[in-house]
């Protein structure tokens, strides 16, 4: 990419463009799909820093670039970008930390590395109803995934909660694929029916499921459902989850 691009995209993650400018870049960003993608970089790069500390020191160093610049400037205009040895070595070692904290971020995140970092198992005494136990729910908290799964497919009544079990063993069991088909059922029959029996749970792990069978694409617009639903059982354990991971994820998908 140009340069002077570059710089105008900085300019306007830094909020310095007004009026015009401001209408010319956000038009590129929004036609040139290679805009598009630079200005995404860009902002996971900043988030990087945030969330590796470097912010404050970043935000130093550029404040001491411009001091410089000013009090540098010959008459006829010109800047001579002369900086002390000392300003110089913080900021090559600070921007070799950036380039490492943007570098490690980005190869390690992953949808699989997000699944093994916020997958935690299902606790049956959390769920909700009264019913009364069942073989298929002694199973599951005796951790006998295969006698979960095999109850449940002999059974001749089965429940959104028989088919969240399921789909739970299928999880554990790393079958990715049948306990997305479990939890795709639930909020299938609830859309139908009006109920919401099991839609929470179904929806979290789904999303969860989808992200273990690397389908990120899939799962990153149910887990932002999620989160913009302050009434979502896990609306709290969607919104902790790391920001910048989930917006490379959303870079990665759309590449």
């Amino acid at each position: 990419m140009e340069q002077n691009k570059q710089y105008l995209l900085i300019d306007h993650l830094d909020n310095l463009l007004t009026g015009e400018a401001l209408a010319e870049v956000e038009g590129l960003i929004r036609d040139d799909q290679e805009m598009a993608k630079e200005s995404q970089y860009l902002k996971l790069s900043v988030e990087a820093i945030q969330e590796s500390a470097l912010y404050d020191q970043v935000s130093a160093i550029r404040k001491q670039f411009s001091t410089l610049q000013q009090t540098d400037a010959k008459p006829q205009g010109a800047v001579v970008r002369s900086m002390s040895k000392y300003v110089l070595r913080i900021a090559a070692t600070v921007l070799i930390l950036i380039g490492a904290a943007v570098a490690y971020k980005y190869t390690t995140v992953s949808a699989t590395s997000m699944y093994n970092e916020y997958y935690t198992s299902f606790d049956l005494n959390t769920t909700r109803g009264s019913e009364k136990t069942n073989d298929i729910e002694r199973a599951y908290r005796d951790k006998n995934w295969e006698s979960v799964i095999s109850l449940a497919n002999k059974s001749t009544e089965k429940t959104n909660k028989t088919y969240f079990l399921t789909g739970m063993a299928n999880l554990e069991l790393k079958k990715y694929s049948n306990a997305i088909k479990s939890f795709n059922h639930i909020i299938g029959e609830n859309a139908k029916t009006g109920d919401n029996y099991f839609q929470d749970e179904a929806e979290y792990y789904m999303a969860l499921a989808l992200l273990a069978n690397n389908d990120a694409a899939k799962a990153l617009p149910l887990l932002a459902k999620i989160k913009a639903d302050k009434n979502h059982t896990y609306h709290e354990k969607v919104k902790s989850m790391s920001s910048l991971d989930l917006n490379i994820l959303q870079y990665k998908s759309s590449k």
